[in-house]
This record gives C-alpha cells, sequence and structure tokens, in this order.
C-alpha cells in the first residue's frame, strides 16, 4: 500500500494591491507518496535527523518516540536559509541535504500545486484548495495504477467543516454512479495532526522550506516587494532544483508519449486613441470592442496553450473587433483531441473551418445560463473544471502585460505589434517551465 502525505505552505488570502510586508503571493500544496514498507524506516531516521539538528527542541521526554512531538516548521529553516546568517544557512542546508538523502532512500515522489495570487485580485480559497486535493489524488491513482498498488491521502487536519468539503468532494467522484474517478485508492483522504505523522512534517519542510521560496523568486520577482520574495532562494534553487525534479512524479499519455489537449484564451492589448500624429487620426489597424461594460481601442492576441503544463504553443493576433471564435482556427496546431475555451467560443464546432476537426470542444457555458443550473450539481462541477482548465491559459498573458510590461501596443499597425507579440510567449515558456525544474 502507498500513503500520501498533502500539506500546503503559504496561506489561503488574497493578495492586496499594494502587497503589504508579509503577504503572501505564493500557496504550494503539496503530496509525499511512499510505500508503506518504507514507513519504518522513514520515521525513524527522519527522528534521528530531528535529534541531531535540534537536540534543543521542546521534547516531552527523553524518549527517541517522543521527538516526534515538536514540529520543525518548514518556513523557519526557509528563514534561516535565504535571511540567516552564516552558521544559520549551514545549519538548514544542512538539515535540507539529509531531508533529500531520506527521501531518495526511501523511494519517495512528490508532486505539487503552485498558486500564484494575481496582485488585487480576488483568491477564492474553497475551490483552490479543493482542486488542488483532486488533482493530487488524479496523480496518485495513476501512480498506484503503475505500481499495481492500492493508497489512501493523510492531508494536515485544518478544521471539521474544510475536512468535510474536501472530504465529500472526492466522495461524489469516487462514488458517482455515472464516472467513477480513483479507482485505487482504498478510502476517502483523512485528516490528520502533524505532530504523530513523520510524512506531514517532511511534506510541510518540503513545501515551506523549498518550494516556496523558490515559486517566488520565479514568479513574484519584480511584482511583489516584500519578505517572501528573496534573492537568496536562488540558491536554494540552484542547489535543489534538479533533485526536486528528480522526485516529482509526473507521466504522459503512453499510447502518444505527449501531454493531451489544448487551451485558448485571448487578451486585449490596448492602442493609444490619440489623433496627435502627421495623419490627424487614430492607428488604423487597430479597432474598438466592448468588453463586460468598457470599451477598448487596440488588437487581440490569442494563445494556444498546452493542457497539461500551460505552456504558449500557438499565437494569432487580429484587430480588437474581430471575434474570438473566428480566429480559433489559427490556433490549432493538428492531433487536439479536447479544446478548452471560455464562453466567448460559443459555437465554434459549428463553424466551416471547423466542422471536420475531430476533437471536443469543451467551451464554458454563458453566464446568464449557468445562473440556472443547480449548486451543487453535475453540470456545475463540469462548468467548474473547464474554468479550472481555461485558467491555464491566462498564465502567459500574466507574464506579456505584466513581467514584460506588453498591456499596450509598442507601434503602429498590426504586423510590427503582431512581431513584438510572438517573441514574447517564447521568452514566458522559459519562464513558466522553470517550475518544473523547482517543482
Amino acid at each position: 500500500m502507498k500513503i500520501c502525505f498533502i500539506d500546503e505552505a503559504g496561506d489561503l488570502g488574497a493578495l492586496p494591491d499594494p502587497p503589504r510586508s508579509n503577504d503572501q503571493p505564493v500557496l504550494v500544496i503539496g503530496g509525499l507518496f511512499i510505500d508503506m514498507e518504507n514507513l519504518h524506516e522513514f520515521t525513524s531516521n527522519f527522528l534521528a535527523l530531528k535529534s541531531r539538528y535540534f537536540p534543543n527542541l521542546n521534547y516531552p521526554s527523553a524518549l527517541q518516540l517522543d521527538r516526534i512531538f515538536p514540529e520543525i516548521k518548514g518556513a523557519d529553516l526557509r528563514r534561516n536559509a535565504t535571511r540567516g546568517n552564516a552558521r544559520q544557512r549551514l545549519h538548514a542546508l544542512g538539515f535540507l541535504d539529509r531531508i533529500f538523502g531520506l527521501l531518495q532512500r526511501c523511494g519517495i515522489r512528490l508532486v505539487a500545486r503552485i498558486w500564484v495570487k494575481g496582485i488585487g485580485m480576488p483568491f477564492d480559497a474553497k475551490p483552490v484548495y479543493t482542486s488542488s486535493i483532486q488533482d493530487i489524488c488524479i496523480h496518485l491513482d495513476h501512480y498506484l495504477a503503475r505500481t499495481g498498488d492500492i493508497g489512501i491521502c493523510i492531508a494536515d487536519s485544518r478544521n471539521k467543516f474544510k475536512n468535510i468539503n474536501v472530504s465529500h468532494s472526492i466522495f461524489t467522484q469516487k462514488f458517482s454512479p455515472v464516472a467513477q474517478k480513483y479507482p485505487r485508492l482504498a478510502e476517502l483522504p483523512t485528516f490528520g495532526h502533524s505532530d504523530n505523522h513523520a510524512g506531514l512534517q517532511v511534506c510541510d519542510i518540503v513545501c515551506s522550506a523549498l518550494i516556496f521560496p523558490i515559486a517566488c523568486l520565479a514568479y513574484c520577482t519584480g511584482h511583489v516587494r516584500n519578505i517572501h520574495v528573496q534573492p537568496n532562494a536562488a540558491a536554494l534553487r540552484k542547489r535543489y532544483g534538479n533533485q526536486l525534479k528528480a522526485l516529482q512524479y509526473r507521466y504522459k499519455e503512453i499510447a502518444t508519449g505527449r501531454y493531451r489537449g489544448g487551451l485558448v484564451d485571448a487578451s486585449i492589448i490596448e492602442a493609444p486613441g490619440s489623433t496627435k500624429n502627421k495623419d490627424g487620426n487614430r492607428d488604423g489597424a487597430m479597432h474598438t470592442t466592448k468588453k463586460g461594460n468598457q470599451w477598448h481601442f487596440g488588437m487581440k492576441a490569442r494563445i494556444g496553450a498546452d493542457a497539461e503544463s500551460g505552456l504558449a504553443r500557438s499565437l494569432e493576433t487580429t484587430a480588437a473587433n474581430v471575434s474570438d471564435v473566428a480566429a480559433v482556427h489559427a490556433l490549432l496546431r493538428g492531433g487536439e483531441d479536447e479544446v478548452w475555451g471560455d464562453s466567448g467560443y460559443q459555437g465554434v464546432g459549428k463553424r466551416a473551418e471547423n466542422r471536420d476537426a475531430a476533437v471536443d470542444w469543451r467551451v464554458a457555458m454563458k453566464r446568464d445560463r449557468r445562473k440556472l443550473l443547480d449548486k451543487p450539481g453535475p453540470e456545475e462541477a463540469a462548468e467548474h473544471r473547464k474554468g479550472l482548465m481555461r485558467a491555464k491559459a491566462e498564465h502567459p498573458f500574466l507574464y506579456v502585460k505584466r513581467r514584460f510590461g506588453y498591456g499596450k501596443v509598442r507601434c503602429r499597425g498590426l504586423a510590427k505589434n503582431t512581431q513584438r507579440t510572438a517573441m514574447l510567449p517564447g521568452f514566458t515558456n522559459l519562464l513558466i517551465a522553470g517550475r518544473y525544474a523547482a517543482a
């Protein structure tokens, strides 16, 4: 039997604008897979490491097994490794080195979901946490199928109400009369206290002391300036990046050897509306469009992204008044089984250029129709899943507009701006792909 220990680093609150000194810009939810046969060795060696590196913790007695009670906080290790003096850094890195040795000897595998919060944007904690647990359970079930085993999940307990919501989300999928999931999970996720679970304590160390600071450095440098974005995290990434990559559990579809599916999304890039130029006119290649209750003048950039990694793989630009659904065919590269998009792509499968495409179109429902759905219900759950998948195509635009500052066009005419826009997703992919070296 395999056991998955789940813990998180970061809080579930939104990131205000501007971020305050201790606001956490990233949330990491990770899981460690361990074979039950290795659990005794794993626990014994971890307790020995605690005794060696932290002999002055508030242990309740001199008994070796009682050393499980006081927890070594990953946040403290992170502080010492990135902001401590030379002695504190050496101590933290020495302990982390031996933690990695323990993980490797016991055949531990790692999965994680990293959420980067938008500045001044809402962050709905309940679906974020629940979908992350579901995602980890999907990976665990695949791992169990590959190893021919069964398993269970033990997550760090929060409170009864929150624990019940997460377990029930797995319950409705596992025992659904229509499409059952997680056939190799022996039971629903259970919740434990880290005081007696070495797996939860080590998961917290990996998430808080390593993945969290590396993710903050990779995603938030230049956007968030507070205590959590530390330049010294680059040393952690260099020291442990390859080891994290070796521990992570990732898989591809056996039949094709690649990740399946695709995502499409569009973003408006504003153009100046000024007529203070030689011709006395606005840019003729740009047009106006209405989004919500606001009018915009400029161009549209649409990105086709890989469903698994979120990496941009195709780009199409038009004037802003061209509808999204009219440009989908230019984003497809062939071989897609599924394409996910927001409600702006309604009717895409009926268009002449897409009728022969062997694609399952997963397009979000219009907002007024979705309001009429039963909540909770299978249709609402399907729409929620569409939103989670489609949101991955938003991530490249975060980099294009916020990190590279391309929220407005730089030249007149569509051709020059297209050349510049086509270059930025390539750099964006390098930044996004960096997380696979770090997590």
